[in-house]
């Protein structure tokens, strides 16, 4: 993979040895220009809403064509969190079934959970502790929903979601996952792995601005889930469904008082999209299509392989080393996360703390050079 050209698409690599894009992916120069042109032109002339409504259109299709699913599994949201909740609230669930979760799981995919429950709209959240064998021991025929993120926000464990999708599956739970950790830096294909429902942000490795997400929902579960509720951009007769259909957008008057659900996944969009985001997200979706998803994963998964044996080394404790899939994050335990994060920033190495350890995160404009400043850092303080 050719990471020196690409380095140059993001400037703050010149700047510091960013190794943060769990936290927050870098915008590419494309996605740059683009809101940048969109501003220019807003700012001088009005916003140009008929190309919002086409670049939300091709935002979907490009998405989908990233995770393999179809244009028409796919929504625009704000965030994870609401395309989770409006998905869960869809649910009819029972008072005797359970919701099995992963303890590693990132809060939005707990919280929910945990409300409904209180709220009693089913019996318990089960909660797992471990990996694939502790998940699978949890789901019974009780069991409605299994949730779990693929790829955990803290110790970087890539979850095997074919495995778990078929055990959800043997049971008649619906399998749902948060891919936001994996979207963009893990070769995805939905429709193979047989995930039910997928949530994934755009502002870490999809390397979007923030303000949306996307919602995957299987084709043959649109009309199985109800929305709890349908907003003027989720029905059949939405402005972007007119212009679908080669409508005029606003010729007639929308029916408010009978509104039926848009056939496809956009029954869960609710409002006008955030445009800025939209047009960044474009460009950045575009950028990742233009390469070559293996090829980034592989170079991500030599990244990451190389800083936890070389963590090793130096008698750093590696969270879950015994990972047998690669994802783009490695996490090594530290007394004092945030000091010591404090003063590799300062050195010019952007890295995360969290809870109880520190979090390095890989992604396809890393170099092994980055990795290098890492460790030379780190054994720097080891001496200290």
């Amino acid at each position: 993979m050719r990471v020196e050209r690409i380095r140059g698409d993001f400037p703050p690599l010149a700047k510091y040895t960013y190794l943060d894009s769990a936290s927050t992916g870098l915008i590419p120069k494309t996605s740059y220009e683009a809101v940048k042109s969109f501003i220019d032109e807003y700012y001088s002339e009005g916003e140009n809403w008929d190309y919002v409504l086409e670049s939300v259109v091709e935002c979907r299709r490009l998405f989908s064509s990233l995770i393999g699913a179809e244009f028409k599994e796919i929504a625009i949201l704000p965030n994870v969190s609401t395309a989770l909740s409006l998905v869960a609230l869809s649910i009819n669930f029972k008072k005797n079934d359970n919701v099995v979760a992963a303890s590693s799981n990132f809060p939005t995919n707990l919280d929910i959970w945990f409300s409904l429950r209180r709220r009693g709209l089913f019996k318990e959240v089960r909660l797992a502790e471990g990996l694939e064998d502790d998940i699978e021991k949890l789901i019974d025929d009780e069991t409605k929903v299994v949730s779990i993120d693929a790829v955990g926000w803290l110790r970087g464990y890539a979850y095997d979601l074919k495995r778990l999708a078929a055990k959800a599956h043997e049971h008649g739970a619906l399998f749902i996952s948060d891919i936001f950790h994996a979207a963009g830096v893990i070769p995805l294909d939905l429709h193979r792995l047989d995930i039910d429902i997928a949530m994934c942000g755009s502002y870490k490795w999809l390397n979007a601005p923030p303000g949306a997400a996307f919602l995957y929902v299987k084709e043959e579960l649109l009309d199985k889930l109800a929305p709890p509720v349908l907003g003027w951009m989720g029905t059949r007769d939405s402005v972007i469904n007119r212009m679908l259909r080669g409508e005029p957008l606003f010729e007639s008057m929308f029916d408010a008082e009978n509104p039926e659900p848009s056939g496809d996944a956009s029954r869960y969009e609710l409002g006008t999209w955030p445009s800025i985001t939209v047009i960044g997200l474009r460009a950045s979706l575009q950028y990742h299509l233009n390469l070559d998803e293996a090829e980034k994963h592989r170079h991500v998964t030599s990244l990451a392989t190389y800083t936890r044996e070389q963590l090793k080394e130096m008698k750093l404790e590696i969270i879950d080393e015994q990972n047998p899939q690669v994802s783009g994050i490695v996490s090594f335990k530290a007394e004092k996360p945030l000091i010591l994060a404090e003063n590799l920033k300062r050195a010019g190495i952007v890295v995360s703390a969290r809870p109880g350890l520190v979090r390095i995160s890989h992604h396809f404009y890393n170099s092994y050079a980055d990795v290098e400043k890492l460790l030379t850092a780190l054994k720097k303080r080891q001496t200290k």
